[in-house]
């Protein structure tokens, strides 16, 4: 199981981004929210859904 945070800001004022725990562009801790730990970014995905409404996985630690 991985760990996945989820982005507090909007990127490129588009989508909030679902992040694993080793990303290499995780951004800094104060600008995510902890989602928890999951067995794939499409369950951590499942639960950012009720945070906000544009949510995309990270194309760096979760391609598609």
């Amino acid at each position: 199981m991985a760990e996945f945070y989820l982005t507090l800001e909007q990127v490129e004022e588009k989508s909030h981004l679902v992040h694993k725990d080793n990303c290499t562009v995780l951004p800094v801790m104060e600008t995510l929210r902890y989602l928890g730990s999951f067995a794939s970014g499409e369950a951590a995905y499942n639960k950012s859904r009720g945070i906000f409404n544009a949510i995309d996985f990270c194309p760096n630690c979760i391609p598609q």
